[in-house]
């Protein structure tokens, strides 16, 4: 018998994939504005090492893409569990 994915865990999963990507994506960007900025002196990353942290992570939404891919991909696991338990018990 195959087993037959529920159309929201993929929608989830899709969105949770489609999220990670544009956070690896948002994470090359901005490390190439930060090795233009490291080149140009106008940052020291032994200094400014908190503030650029603070750029990455909230400035760019990296913290924010993060939580979203991981929130979706857990729902998605979630429902499928839940379905695949109904289906068991019936």
């Amino acid at each position: 018998m195959k087993k037959k994915i529920p159309i929201i865990t993929f929608i989830f999963t899709l969105f949770s994939m489609l999220f990670f990507m544009y956070g690896i994506w948002s994470v090359i960007e901005c490390s190439r504005e930060i090795n233009s900025l490291v080149a140009s002196d106008m940052v020291d990353l032994k200094t400014d090492a908190f503030k650029v942290a603070s750029y990455v992570f909230f400035d760019k939404g990296l913290a924010a893409i993060v939580f979203y891919c991981l929130a979706l991909f857990g729902l998605g696991r979630l429902l499928k569990d839940e379905e695949t338990s109904d289906d068991k018990s019936e």
